[in-house]
């Protein structure tokens, strides 16, 4: 039977107790380039050391909270730091690294389902962009 200690070990289950190397990396002085590249450069530090594998996934707030950014600027970080090659996976547990074949490969099917989605979403743009502009075509030919 595992105790409290060993089952949570990397892991900061409560908002406040978060790891000490993040407190004094927060302030945003210099460019906003360098800004930007050192919480992506704690984020990846943070998803390494706290959440190696699924079972460790933190949920996206728990990361905004803790790097101070908006849901749309944890998703760019994320989105680059997988360009570069960073293996960070992702499900609705939340973002974690990745450190199995499996695990890998479940996050690279739900990326294929979310374009698979947006596509979809794209699709039925375009056919609405279709149907308006012909409904106004046809419309302002009848007088």
């Amino acid at each position: 039977m595992q105790n409290n200690m060993t089952r949570n070990m990397g892991r900061f289950p409560e908002r406040d107790s978060g790891p000490f190397f993040f407190c004094a990396h927060f302030r945003e002085s210099g460019s906003r380039k360098g800004a930007i590249m050192r919480k992506e450069e704690q984020l990846l530090a943070y998803l390494k050391g706290a959440c190696p594998g699924r079972q460790h996934a933190a949920p996206g707030r728990r990361l905004r909270d803790i790097l101070g950014v908006s849901e749309s600027r944890l998703h760019e970080m994320v989105n680059h730091l997988r360009q570069e090659g960073y293996p960070i996976g992702s499900g609705r547990d939340g973002y974690f690294y990745i450190r199995t074949f499996g695990e890998a490969r479940e996050t690279e099917e739900h990326l294929a389902r979310m374009i698979r989605g947006l596509e979809a979403a794209r699709q039925g743009l375009l056919r609405g962009m279709e149907e308006k502009l012909l409904s106004d075509v046809g419309g302002g030919c009848h007088r």
